[in-house]
């Protein structure tokens, strides 16, 4: 005697309803991150040392970019890496030029890298 598989559809629903809540909630708590880390955060000014691809992602058959940087904290002089969000166009010409990162004063590893910051700020243009 073989013993039948339950095929409730109510399961599947579920599954697929609590995941695209997940997706719902998940931006508004990154602005809200964002937002926390602009006002009580750290402050750190870095140097864009590289660009890079990141191959995990795929959008549109592309691989967006990524920025590395170099922070050195002004306090102790211990020197971080940081690495931007993603994006679409290629910011090569920004290898050299300041940016601004924003951290968590409790968790370094919480960061935001304002890429923003290198198209509005003046001492940035060439």
């Amino acid at each position: 005697m073989r013993a039948e598989r339950s095929t409730d559809p109510f399961i599947y629903l579920g599954s697929l309803f609590s995941s695209g809540l997940g997706c719902l909630f998940s931006i508004p708590l990154k602005r809200k991150g964002l937002r926390r880390l602009r006002q009580d955060g750290r402050r750190l000014y870095g140097k864009v040392t590289g660009v890079s691809s990141n191959t995990t992602i795929s959008l549109w058959g592309r691989h967006p970019f990524v920025l590395g940087c170099l922070a050195v904290e002004p306090d102790g002089g211990t020197a971080f890496k940081f690495i931007s969000d993603n994006l679409l166009m290629n910011p090569s010409s920004f290898i050299g030029k300041e940016v601004r990162i924003f951290a968590d004063r409790i968790n370094i590893r919480t960061y935001y890298v304002d890429v923003e910051y290198l198209y509005t700020h003046k001492d940035n243009e060439t």
